[in-house]
């Protein structure tokens, strides 16, 4: 079962507002170089905002003209990227989008983040000790699942991801295959402000039950081992389309968990830029640039806890990008000469659009 709280998507009135300005696939821009344009998406989940701004940089210094990034829930992103109204983002997650590639219009291009997404459900450390919970299973016990009920229906709520998030059916998916339709329901809404509600619900000493992801900057503030346990699943169960991936979703080294390895019950993802193929053959310059682009994990994880510290206003996101580009900015030429060695970089002040400026619809607060 699940529950939502606020529904809403601007994706059609940003591509709207996009397509009035954005040239065709491959054409070049009106603008004083005579650049290409790239016509660049992002996700809903602000955490993954830092990296669309460094590639969107990166590109700049490629020599092309950014269009955006414009933010697009999931399922609107891939049905627009594969018709070719828009080019590409860099917050793919796979294999939880693998159900939302259309294989012949849309291609994953390089690896920004090898394996080191995790997901998983979560309970505070002080209710999970009182009361011997170490498995989302636990919740089938009406007893236990009374604890996380904040609206006295008689079921936990477990807070959840957003409707247009592939994970939303992954949870629904595994709380019927748990057989916890009946005592558990998956609350949905922005996904911000609920979690932030559940940490102030953790900080005034109540239960809290939730879903969460890394990199994610929820880690640090209720950090798995000390303020929560990280909780195992039944058994491997997963969507038709992600069944092979099953044997994936026991992962070792997992802190706050009872076993090692632990069932989280999600394949560890990687982190990709989606492009649209067409776009790609035009611009092979910016296939090669996407095929080379790293951002340690580590540096992820730390923009991120930059951001819930009062620096997540989008000029904040800006700065933490050219800031990354500046530090390492003897990869990123390579990365750059390696795409393009005559490539004439474009002033960063000059694009239509970024984190900083009106080209991009703000969703999601802290994701």
């Amino acid at each position: 079962m699940r529950r939502t709280l606020i529904a809403c998507s601007l994706s059609a009135l940003a591509l709207l507002a996009m397509g009035a300005v954005v040239p065709a696939l491959g054409q070049a821009a009106d603008d004083p170089a005579g650049a290409k344009t790239v016509r660049m998406a992002r996700a809903t989940w602000d955490t993954g905002w830092f990296q669309a701004e460094v590639y969107r940089l990166l590109l700049m210094r490629l020599g092309y003209r950014v269009e955006g990034p414009v933010t697009m829930e999931n399922p609107d992103f891939y049905r627009a990227v594969a018709a070719g109204d828009v080019d590409l983002w860099v917050n793919g997650w796979f294999p939880t989008h693998d159900g939302l590639i259309e294989e012949d219009f849309v291609e994953r291009v390089g690896t920004q983040v090898d394996a080191g997404a995790l997901q998983g459900y979560f309970v505070d450390a002080a209710t999970a000790a009182a009361h011997g919970i170490t498995n989302l299973g636990d919740l089938a016990d009406p007893e236990v699942a009374a604890l996380f009920d904040l609206d006295a229906d008689g079921r936990a709520d477990l807070i959840g991801c957003e409707t247009g998030w592939t994970c939303s059916h992954i949870i629904e998916h595994q709380l019927e295959a748990f057989g916890l339709d009946a005592t558990v329901e998956q609350v949905q809404g922005d996904y911000s402000p609920l979690i932030a509600e559940t940490i102030a619900r953790f900080e005034a000493g109540q239960a809290v039950l939730y879903y969460t992801w890394t990199p994610n900057w929820t880690v640090g503030e209720l950090v798995p081992g000390r303020d929560v346990v990280w909780l195992e699943t039944p058994f491997p169960s997963l969507p038709p389309d992600q069944s092979a991936f099953l044997d994936q979703t026991s992962i070792p080294g997992i802190p706050g968990c009872a076993n090692d390895p632990c069932l989280v019950g999600w394949p560890p993802n990687d982190i990709r830029a989606v492009a649209n193929s067409r776009f790609l053959e035009a611009n092979p310059a910016v296939r090669r640039l996407l095929e080379q682009v790293v951002i340690p994990l580590g540096d992820i994880s730390e923009q991120n806890a930059h951001m819930v510290r009062d620096q997540g206003d989008p000029e904040d996101i800006r700065r933490h990008a050219e800031e990354w580009v500046a530090r390492n900015s003897g990869v990123a030429s390579a990365w750059i000469e390696a795409a393009d060695p005559a490539a004439i970089a474009l002033d960063s002040k000059a694009d239509g659009g970024s984190a900083a400026e009106g080209g991009v619809l703000r969703v999601a607060a802290r994701t």
